[in-house]
């Protein structure tokens, strides 16, 4: 007697509970590494990109700072050598304007600004402001032309932690599906959170290990725009009336300074 299709699926799934056969499909667990080469390609890929973010410090005040400060950063980059940078926080305004022949640091609070002269791409833009001056801009990481090999040189590990869901808009709806990456580095745990339909970073969250209660930021990313048109002029800097304009001191040039500031103060 011939068994018909239906009794043949029943014989079937029998047999597999019997035997403890699983016929579910095994999902495979997302590679962190791939994540962050993909969000690296897709920034580095793009000609131009605008993105805004906002930074939360949850009450907890870092080492130098006054007061817990939580700070918006709106950022339009134009490779190779074009990038404008404007933040904003309580008590601080600050620009940074680079038009690939000089770099502007606009202190719109106190109405101060410095000019550096420097013809290059905006990796070695960044590159000659840590070195000289001890200082990268809010974020400089997503703006070079590597990321991935950025962000790799400054961590000791990279691992998959899940997904999870950023929510946004009217009542949470329209949030964003992320992927999240765990970087372990040696001051500096983080765990960005990368859309999975688009690659973009979405959140960084980072946890200062070497301070004590080890406090968190949390950066959310948003208002992406990838094609959107740049005019050339939005890099440019026009001071406005009033502002003075001051040398910027180099981190050889304050540790000369200290000893006859701290003679002074005494």
């Amino acid at each position: 007697m011939r068994l018909t299709k239906p009794k043949t699926i029943a014989v079937v799934s029998a047999l597999a509970w019997m035997t403890g056969v699983s016929w579910a499909t095994t999902v495979a667990t997302p590679d962190a590494d791939e994540i962050l080469r993909k969000t690296s390609a897709t920034l580095s890929g793009a000609k131009q990109f605008h993105f805004n973010s906002e930074t939360d410090s949850h009450g907890v005040v870092l080492p130098g700072r006054m007061r817990a400060e939580n700070a918006k950063l709106e950022v339009t980059v134009m490779r190779p050598n074009h990038f404008v940078s404007k933040s904003t926080s309580a008590g601080d305004v600050r620009h940074f304007y680079f038009d690939g022949k000089s770099l502007t640091v606009f202190d719109a609070t106190k109405h101060f600004y410095a000019v550096v002269p420097e013809k290059a791409s905006i990796d070695g833009l960044l590159a000659m402001i840590e070195s000289k001056y001890g200082f990268t801009p809010p974020l400089g990481e997503l703006v070079v032309s590597n990321m991935y090999e950025d962000v790799r040189k400054k961590v000791q590990s990279v691992s998959y932690l899940g997904h999870g869901n950023l929510s946004s808009g009217f009542l949470g709806l329209g949030g964003v599906d992320c992927y999240r990456v765990k970087l372990n580095g040696k001051h500096v745990d983080a765990e960005l959170w990368v859309g999975v339909k688009d690659s973009l970073p979405r959140q960084l969250v980072t946890t200062h290990k070497m301070i004590a209660g080890q406090p968190k930021l949390t950066v959310r990313l948003s208002d992406w725009d990838l094609s959107g048109p740049i005019s050339p002029g939005a890099f440019e800097f026009h001071p406005p009336k009033g502002a003075m304009k001051i040398p910027m001191k180099t981190t050889a040039e304050i540790k000369a300074l200290r000893p006859a500031l701290l003679k002074k103060k005494n």
